[in-house]
């Protein structure tokens, strides 16, 4: 895979980050962002029921995001569709600063950590590289520093954790298990602390 078709992919990751940052800069009230995500996600699953089950629906997606699919995305539902879920499940059941940062760190962490495997990586463990293991890392302290959305050691263990769920092969789509873990690990973390 070629850098230039993983940033036509990863264009939507990095763009994607408009969905946290609207509910954490914005002041969207969350009861109404949980209403628009939910009906996103309805939305982006009737897309995909389409897509993979009418001709029609096929060939109009095939047109406008095929260079954006990988090859098993043909048959099964997109890494996209993954994401958005995860987004809901993550405001829905953790706290919103923690919700943010963790949606953050796939929007951001997960497309650089790609890119820079693809660019400059070898193959090191689960066909991921050192360099994209080590980007996300990179990447994920500095989204901590930058929007510090949480206490710092807060977010560093949520680094960890996606960096860890990123890694590590898993039978989820990384789009949702990167937010989930690292989310669901800081929660339960401050909780830790706080008590």
């Amino acid at each position: 895979m070629s850098v230039l078709h993983e940033l036509k992919r990863k264009w939507l990751h990095f763009a994607s980050a408009i969905i946290p940052l609207s509910i954490e800069f914005w002041e969207i009230p969350e009861n109404l962002f949980l209403i628009l995500l939910g009906s996103i996600c309805v939305g982006m699953f009737c897309v995909e029921i389409l897509r993979l089950h009418t001709n029609w629906g096929k060939f109009i997606f095939q047109k406008y995001f095929g260079v954006m699919l990988r090859e098993h995305e043909k048959i099964k539902f997109t890494a996209a569709f993954y994401q958005t879920i995860a987004f809901f499940l993550c405001y829905l059941l953790m706290p919103l600063s923690i919700a943010t940062l963790a949606c953050l760190l796939l929007c951001f962490s997960d497309g650089i950590a790609a890119l820079a495997g693809i660019a400059w990586g070898k193959p090191w463990i689960y066909g991921k590289t050192k360099i994209g293991t080590g980007s996300f890392f990179i990447s994920g302290i500095l989204v901590n520093l930058i929007f510090g959305l949480v206490d710092f050691r807060v977010g560093l263990i949520g680094v960890i954790a996606g960096t860890i769920a990123e890694l590590l092969p898993s039978r989820f789509n990384d789009n949702f298990s990167v937010p989930m873990v690292s989310g669901s690990v800081m929660t339960i973390f401050t909780f830790l602390i706080s008590t």
